[in-house]
Parts: structure tokens; sequence; C-alpha cells
């Protein structure tokens, strides 16, 4: 198995801390676990010639600053880190407009300790989180709740020049880099999963129903639309490039294919008949509903004889996978889906991540309220803003009542709608073993952290084997 960089991977700019300009059709990468593959479709790519590694904004920043290849195209707290301190802060993901906690919290050039609390870019540093600040109320829309009350650690909700008490006034949410890879799965709305009479609107530059599903919020209605939205807001583009270098980041995006190829502990992951790496995803169709299981990629290694190769391991990761695909619980509380069913309903992991061999959820607009950020079921994290919200007009959320606490209202940002309050979409679960933490407000430090919480949440009773056989597979995803 090749080593490829061990560096974050920074291409495009040349006054990059490390600068690659070449993108291979196949990277292999170390991670925590393993190592990952990223699969190129594009073919060999020189990178200061491809626009999705060029600095087409006024600041610096490529897509791949926060999308980079090593990384599973995301971003880790163990990458952000070493960046952090091989650039002494001045990598370009370290902008104040959203790479710190507040824009106007880095008031030197004081280079502080990572460890330090007063360090301005600390939820970038430690959650691996970037700053999405957002209009409140939303344009044209007469919200069903307000703001009560505001925990605000980062001291940026209530700041009169960014927070909502500005001229323009703005709510700060601080989310994971979503995947830029594996994205037909993203985009493709399969047949028999849209609700009966719900007519999707028509993305016009593939002709294909829009899913709705491309940011956590829903807000971006297609990836043309979520390009020229990071050139303006991350990148901080003073006007934007014409539409035929946004379609080629688009075209570029969509043939990104990534995935875990090998562990450290159950070898190679297309080993014995086993299906795991990018190269599946890449030849499978998008928008397949689990039928009947989610994920199939190591149904090869259930019955291994006890002399074959890492037989213990690959024995717990089939296990694990089986878990995921079958193992029932009651799905209880959760907005989106218990309100639609009408109560609650025997399910299993496969439910909200149902799209086949990707993990996330393959109905449109199919944001969640599981609970993963707000105060009943959340995991602590003490460093990031909470909300009070009220609803009003008798208005109330399915399951939490009429006043929430919540650090990410999530799409009743976008649309102002008392039901939607924390509501986010279910993201892949490609990839998992290179960019940690998890949920899409780093509240989960480990995959252990992610299912220790749903299997309280959902009260499942995972016993410590079946916890571990589920850790096990995640991290081969």
């Amino acid at each position: 198995m090749p080593l490829a960089a061990q560096f974050p991977w920074s291409p495009g700019n040349t006054n990059a801390l490390f600068y690659s300009p070449l993108l291979l059709p196949s990277e292999t990468d170390p991670n925590a676990t393993g190592f990952g593959q990223t699969l190129n479709q594009n073919g060999l790519i020189l990178a200061p010639l491809n626009p999705f590694f060029q600095a087409l904004g006024t600041n610096g920043r490529t897509c791949a600053t926060c999308h980079q290849p090593s990384v599973s195209m995301g971003i880790s707290t163990s990458t952000v880190q070493q960046r952090y301190t091989l650039s002494q802060g001045k990598d370009p993901i370290f902008l104040p407009v959203d790479g710190a906690n507040c824009p106007d919290a880095v008031t030197s050039t004081k280079f502080y300790a990572i460890s330090d609390p007063n360090n301005p870019h600390s939820l970038l540093l430690n959650r691996a989180l970037i700053r999405v600040g957002l209009p409140w109320p939303p344009a044209g829309v007469t919200p069903e709740f307000y703001i009560a009350g505001v925990w605000d650690p980062t001291h940026c909700e209530l700041n009169t020049n960014y927070g909502l008490l500005s001229k323009t006034p703005t709510v700060s949410v601080y989310r994971r880099s979503l995947m830029a890879a594996n994205l037909k799965f993203v985009t493709t709305v399969g047949p028999g999963v849209t609700p009966p009479g719900v007519t999707l609107p028509v993305d016009p530059y593939t002709g294909k129903p829009e899913s709705g599903n491309i940011m956590y919020d829903g807000r971006e209605p297609t990836l043309q639309h979520q390009a020229m939205d990071a050139l303006l807001n991350h990148s901080q583009a003073s006007s934007l490039p014409n539409a035929a270098i946004i379609q080629e980041i688009v075209n570029f995006e969509n043939n990104i294919y990534t995935a875990q190829i090998f562990d450290s502990q159950a070898f190679g992951l297309t080993d014995l008949g086993a299906t795991g790496g990018p190269t599946t995803l890449l030849n499978d169709q998008a928008g397949l509903m689990a039928a009947p299981n989610a994920f199939t990629e190591y149904y090869p290694w259930s019955n291994l004889p006890s002399w074959a190769v890492q037989a213990s391991q690959r024995a717990s990761v089939a296990r694990g996978e089986a878990i995921f695909n079958s193992r029932p619980f009651i799905i209880s509380g959760v907005a989106g889906l218990n309100d639609l069913a009408g109560g609650n309903f025997p399910g299993n992991c496969a439910t909200c991540h149902s799209n086949t061999n990707a993990g996330n959820d393959v109905r449109p607009n199919a944001q969640l309220e599981e609970g993963t950020s707000g105060a009943t079921f959340s995991l602590p994290a003490p460093d990031l803003p909470n909300f009070l919200l009220v609803c009003t007009g008798g208005k109330s959320t399915p399951f939490n009542g009429s006043a929430v606490w919540s650090r990410d209202p999530g799409l009743a940002l976008i649309t102002g709608k008392c039901a939607d309050i924390g509501k986010v979409k279910s993201a892949q679960l490609r990839g998992l073993a290179a960019r940690p933490p998890y949920f899409h407000d780093g509240s989960a430090a480990t995959l252990k952290d992610v299912v220790n919480f749903y299997n309280a949440r959902f009260s499942i009773g995972f016993s410590a084997q079946d916890i571990q056989d589920l850790v096990n597979f995640l991290q081969t995803l």
C-alpha cells in the first residue's frame, strides 16, 4: 500500500504551506485507522489549471482549503491542527470571516496555543467547525418563532457588528464541511422516494429533480448555486466567474469518489470478496432505497474460516454491517419522520441512512430533528452557542413543545417554521475514519460516541460487543 502525503493537501495556491501541483487518478492517504482512497475520474488534474484548486476570491482560499483529497474531500481536527501549527495560524482556512469563532475575535497577530481557551479559532481547531452566518429573519419569511435567549460562548451571537444586534441581524451556526465527493448520492432522487403529491423543483443544469439535500439545512438547490455562494462567502469573491468556470468546478466534484480502502485491523477492504473502497461507489446506481440492506460490502466476511487472515476482526466488521442493516429498535420523537408516520415505528440504522452503499438519506428534503443539537439528547458542547426558541401563534415543535433550546436551529433558519427547528440532513457515512469529529456540529469526538448517542437516544440496548462491531464497521466505510 503506497504511502501518500502525510501533510495537508493544499493545492492551487503557490503560497500554501504544502503545494501539490497534481491530483492523480487515484490517491491513497493515511488516516487514524488505515488508509482512504480518492478516485479522480477527471483524469490527471493539474491543480493550477483547475478552478476547484484556484483562488477565485480575494482571500487566497480554494475549494480544496476545506475539501482536501487527503481527508476524503473534507477536513478533520488533526489536519486542521497540523495546518495551524505549521503555518503559525496563517493558512487561509483560519481567516476571520468564518475560520474564527467570530470575525472580530481575531484582534491581533498573536499566535495562540491550540489548548488556549482564548484561542479565537477554537471551534475550528477542536471541532473542525466553520462559521456559517445566516440572516435573521430569513428573507421574505415571517418566522413562527422568536429567539428568546442565547447562550453565547463565542461572543458572536450578540455581537453588534456580526450578530443579532448588528445592522444586518445574523445568527452564527458552526458546522462541519461536507464531503465534496460521492455527490451523485447526494443530488440524485431515486424512484419511489418522493412523497405522493409532491412535485420537486427541477435542477436547471441537469434537468433532474432537486434533492434538497446538498447542505445540512437544505438551503442550496444545486451544486452550481452552492459553488457560487461558497465563492462569495467563504472565498470573499468580489464578483463571480463566468458560468463555464462554475460548471467546471461542479464537473470536477461530480467525478470524485472517496472511501476507506485499508483498515489497520481488518486489512484490505476488498479482500476475500469484500467490496469496500470507492470503486463500488463509482459503479453503483445512486438513489436506491435500502432494500433490504443499505450496505452489503462485508457480507462475504460473515462466515470466514478461523484460519483466514484477520478472521476475527473481519467477522466483527460483518456483524457490525448486519447490525446496521437490520437490528430493530423503536424510532420515536424524530421530527420529519415520526410526525409524518403518525407515531412511533420499528426501524434500524438504515431507516435514516438509507441510500444504498452511501449511507445518507435517500429521500428528498430529508432534514430530520434527531436530537443531536437539542437540550434533551445532545452530547455536551458548552463551547457552542445555544438558542432558546419560542414558537408563536399556537405553533409547536412536533415533539419538544413550544419552547426549545437548540445549538443549531437548522432548517428553521431557512424556512422560519417552528416544526423545522433542529432539522438537519443525515450526511454520508463514507470516509469516516479520515474526518473526525462527527455530527454536523462536531459534538461526537469518536465513532464510539456516535454509536453510544443513538444507543441512548432510542434505548436500543446494544451490548459492548455490538457497539464495538458497529464502530469497526463504520471505520471501514
